[in-house]
Parts: C-alpha cells; sequence; structure tokens
C-alpha cells in the first residue's frame, strides 16, 4: 500500500478514508496511541454494536496472531465493520520476535486480500527495517511510523495543545516547560491540561505557574524508569535509562534502585514468587557482568549491559 507520515494520516481520517489494514510503529507512544483511538473512532458509527465488533489481541500470548486474523475474517454483528487491534509487535533480533519466520506465510495470505468489512490495525513496538517480515507489513499495510519528537516538534506540539485549550504561553516559557517535562508526550499533556486548568481566569500560562506545579524530569526520572519497566514499557524505559546514565547516574545503583523495586512488588502481592526470583537472577547475572568486564569493559559496556538487562526485563 502506501507510507504515510503523521499529518497524512490525520488528514486521511478527517476526510473518512479507512484503510483495511494499518501498520503503526515508533517510540512516540503517545501519538500512536492517539492514532490508533483515532482510527477505531472512525470505524464505528453512532448505531453499531461496537462492544461485539472491537477486539484487541496481544502477541505476548502464543498463538493470537492466527486467532487475530481469524477474528477479522468473521463478519461484523449488527456494525458495518470489525475493528482488530494486534499490539505487541516484535520483529527485530529473532529471539523475542513474537511474529516469527513461520508466521510469514499465514500473514502474507491474509495480507494479500484483507477482509472488506474489517479494519485491521498492527502496532509494533519494534520493527527491523532489515527483516523480511518487517518489509511484508510495510508493502501490505498503510504504514505510518511514529518516531520520536526533538525539540522543536515537541514546542510547536505542545503549542497546538495549549491553543486548543484556549491558553497562552510564550517562547520561552514553553521552552521551559518542555525543559522540565522531557520527551514523555504522555506527561507534556497531562502538565498542560493541568496548568491550563490553573491559569484561569487569565489562560495565561507563566514561569511561576509551571515551577509551582511541574516536577523536573530529572529529579523523577528514577520513579519513571522504573515504573516504566514495571509496566513493560521497555522503549520508555531505555530513553529514561539512557538519560539516567548521561545525567552521571551510577550503573550499580541503578541495579540496585531495580532490585529494591522488584523486592517490594514481591512484598506487597504484585508479583510471583516465580516471576521475582527470574527478575533477580538477571539482575545478578548484570552485576556480575558490569564487576569483571564479560563481554565489555568501561562505560559504555556498562551502559550495554543495562539496556540489554532493560529489554529483558521488559518481556517478563
Amino acid at each position: 500500500m502506501k507510507v504515510l507520515s503523521r499529518q497524512d494520516l490525520w488528514h486521511e481520517l478527517q476526510q473518512g478514508n479507512l484503510s483495511p489494514v494499518y501498520l503503526l510503529y515508533g517510540t512516540e507512544t503517545y501519538l500512536r496511541d492517539m492514532a490508533v483511538k483515532t482510527i477505531a473512532n472512525r470505524t464505528f458509527s453512532n448505531d453499531d454494536l461496537r462492544d461485539f465488533n472491537e477486539t484487541e489481541f496481544s502477541l505476548n500470548q502464543p498463538d493470537n496472531l492466527k486467532i487475530a486474523l481469524a477474528a477479522a475474517e468473521q463478519l461484523p454483528m449488527m456494525s458495518a465493520r470489525r475493528l482488530i487491534r494486534i499490539t505487541d509487535i516484535r520483529i527485530s533480533s529473532g529471539r523475542f520476535d513474537t511474529i516469527k519466520d513461520e508466521d510469514e506465510k499465514t500473514l502474507s495470505k491474509f495480507l494479500e486480500r484483507p477482509p472488506e468489512h474489517a479494519v485491521v490495525i498492527f502496532i509494533a513496538d519494534e520493527l527491523s527495517g532489515t527483516r523480511k517480515l518487517s518489509k511484508l507489513l510495510k508493502e501490505k499495510c498503510v504504514a505510518v511510523e511514529f518516531a520520536a519528537l526533538d525539540e522543536k516538534d515537541r514546542m510547536e506540539w505542545a503549542r497546538r495543545h495549549i491553543d486548543s485549550l484556549g491558553s497562552e504561553i510564550d517562547d520561552a516559557t514553553l521552552r521551559h516547560l518542555i525543559k522540565l517535562t522531557g520527551a514523555d508526550l504522555s506527561r507534556l499533556s497531562n502538565e498542560i491540561a493541568k496548568l491550563s486548568t490553573s491559569a484561569l481566569p487569565e489562560k495565561r500560562i507563566t514561569v511561576g505557574l509551571i515551577d509551582s506545579l511541574v516536577a523536573n524530569t530529572g529529579a523523577t526520572g528514577q520513579w519513571d524508569f522504573l515504573n516504566q519497566l514495571n509496566a513493560g514499557r521497555k522503549h520508555e524505559a531505555l530513553v529514561t535509562l539512557k538519560k539516567m546514565l548521561d545525567d552521571g547516574d551510577e550503573p550499580l545503583m541503578i541495579l540496585g534502585q531495580i532490585a529494591g523495586s522488584y523486592r517490594r512488588s514481591a512484598m506487597d502481592g504484585r508479583s510471583d514468587a516465580a516471576r521475582t526470583a527470574a527478575r533477580m537472577k538477571m539482575l545478578a547475572e548484570t552485576d556480575l557482568a558490569i564487576k569483571t568486564s564479560i563481554g565489555a569493559s568501561g562505560p559504555a559496556g556498562m551502559r550495554m549491559h543495562l539496556e540489554k538487562l532493560v529489554c529483558e526485563l521488559a518481556l517478563i
């Protein structure tokens, strides 16, 4: 099919144009999730029986790809269309991939003639451009990449969002807000909503208002990192980890913070014994690798070991 920019996708949806299969991928998960929601809303009319025709399948569960594609083939019930969301797609190194080479035939057959009565959204967390399966999805779906926004793009996005809420902010104050909130658009959106409400009745967001209501990301980075890791949000955790290391956090201290978080989860009953044991084993192996320089040494080696650990922990 075709590759669209984010802006092109919004335009297509505003025009009422829907495609049978979408591939949404990239590290900017907030905008990606907004796109999924918008496509879903455009799929149904007010008269459709949406609850019976909208289903999500996570590929973290075995055989869910085949089950999801089979569900898409089913005729909708009291609705013009059926919506299928297929999440947790990883096509990368092979070891932790959730769509594997043996799925190619089934996937290719479905994509050659997707059902006209369904809208299927493939939502990818990892998509290696060199893999055959990635190329298949990009060629057969309407593909949209949601890459991380740079500071200029975040500024533009934030200004549009502030304008939509009827508030005002000058460029210097907006840059201050962006600096405090970092790259997390979800947090930025929440802070803008809070600031816009607090700015009433003048509707002007000031530096003083920001400093009184918005915590510095640098001060809360540790908690953001642990929350992202516990939620399995690998890409967000890797971004936060990079910032922590760039800011001078010690790798062994970060390991201790992760271990403490997992111990608290086990004590509170939020994690079972087997899961905790597997996590602690990975932490111990990483601790040994860092201390003995197994595989790599120096700051780059420690960073590599931590990044590998985050990728593995996010899957458990």
